[in-house]
């Protein structure tokens, strides 16, 4: 168990280093402000709920999958709403999981010059978490890149334990 977190703690740094690398004198983490992507940029939405007997009163697991279309990117944070309306009452819990799903770069410049370009793309973090003013959770997915992304998706998964009445 203990040579896994020390495994663990030695990939999250060389994790930052590529990161430091990719971003230059920039701190990864810096403060960006979010797009927010609205239900339009998530693409092939499933959702699946199970009745549970999960812990503190989780009733309910709510299962929710797709594909966010986070367009352009070179450096940003996203964030967009996923799962049905709940009270903060109802909300136990929310875990999310997420992978780089498509990596578009057009550059006309290498074709006609027939030089190789190395793109290089990578899910700095993703979170999951109860959103008050709208009453759903909320997905909160940051992105870097080395060049300018003509087109970037991410695939991502969240299950969410709820408190709700059983019918």
């Amino acid at each position: 168990m203990i040579s896994a977190l020390r495994n663990q703690a030695s990939y999250r740094e060389r994790g930052r280093s590529n990161i430091n690398l990719l971003i230059g004198e920039k701190s990864h983490l810096e403060t960006f402000m979010s797009i927010h992507l609205e239900r339009k940029d998530l693409i092939n939405t499933q959702q699946m709920e199970v009745a549970v007997n999960g812990p503190d009163g989780a009733t309910h697991l709510i299962l929710c999958t797709g594909v966010a279309d986070l367009s352009s990117a070179c450096h940003e944070t996203y964030t967009f709403l996923v799962g049905p309306q709940l009270s903060h009452r109802q909300f136990v819990g929310a875990i999310v999981s997420g992978a780089l799903s498509r990596i578009q770069a057009n550059d006309l410049n290498s074709i006609r010059n027939y030089t190789e370009v190395r793109l290089e793309a990578g899910l700095v973090s993703i979170d999951a978490n109860y959103d008050d003013e709208a009453g759903q959770v909320k997905v909160r997915v940051e992105v870097i890149s080395n060049k300018a992304m003509m087109k970037l998706s991410i695939s991502y998964y969240v299950s969410i334990l709820a408190e709700l009445r059983l019918t």
